[in-house]
């Protein structure tokens, strides 16, 4: 069964307080399933509840941690 641990509403990179109006952000999901994680985006202009819109990759618990890593790396980063 599939537990979600993580959902926010992230603004887009290239405009992040979406000042044009045509960049709206994404949704970013953490999920967990028999021994996977899965990371979705999803434009937040669109449908919630569908996943057609959403792109998600699956990650082994290695690949996750290795992914932590590289977040906390950059976190260190940018707080100096």
């Amino acid at each position: 069964m599939t537990s979600l641990f993580y959902k926010d509403q992230l603004p887009d990179w290239t405009d992040q307080t979406n000042a044009t109006g045509t960049r709206p952000g994404y949704r970013l999901y953490v999920e967990e399933n028999d021994g996977l994680i899965a990371v979705s985006l999803q434009p937040a202009d669109k449908d919630e509840i569908s996943s057609e819109d959403a792109y998600t990759a699956t990650l082994t618990v290695a690949q996750a941690k290795a992914l932590i890593n590289g977040i906390q790396d950059a976190i260190r980063r940018a707080e100096s």
